[in-house]
């Protein structure tokens, strides 16, 4: 279970996110950034302090492709959340150098 996420999109995409977002019944909201050529795309429940289900964040991110997904969730909730994620097709980002790192999620716990 999930509180937030936040995809980092090409510039364009993230507006289809939101589309699919939505039809879920979440919130979203999209945050072009230009100079970089990337959609900040943040994913949330409408009522605050409900979580969602791993796989409403698979399905609206879809095939579009994604550099990072960084995925808000309770400290008691971490390991299921990677777990479910990773079984869902979302690998866990991991750094290749000091500069690179290969798409996937990243963790944040709030409590």
């Amino acid at each position: 279970m999930i509180e937030a996420a936040k995809v980092i999109v090409p510039l364009g995409k993230g507006k289809e996110i939101e589309a699919r977002v939505r039809a879920a019944e979440l919130q979203a909201f999209t945050e072009p950034y230009s100079e970089d050529g990337v959609d900040e795309v943040i994913i949330e429940v409408p009522e605050e302090g409900n979580l969602f289900e791993e796989s409403l964040l698979v399905q609206t991110i879809g095939e579009t492709p994604y550099s990072e997904v960084q995925v808000f969730v309770p400290n008691s909730l971490l390991i299921s959340a990677k777990a479910k994620l990773q079984e869902l097709g979302i690998p866990d980002a991991r750094q290749l150098s000091e500069a690179e790192w290969t798409p996937g999620a990243t963790y944040e716990t709030r409590y």
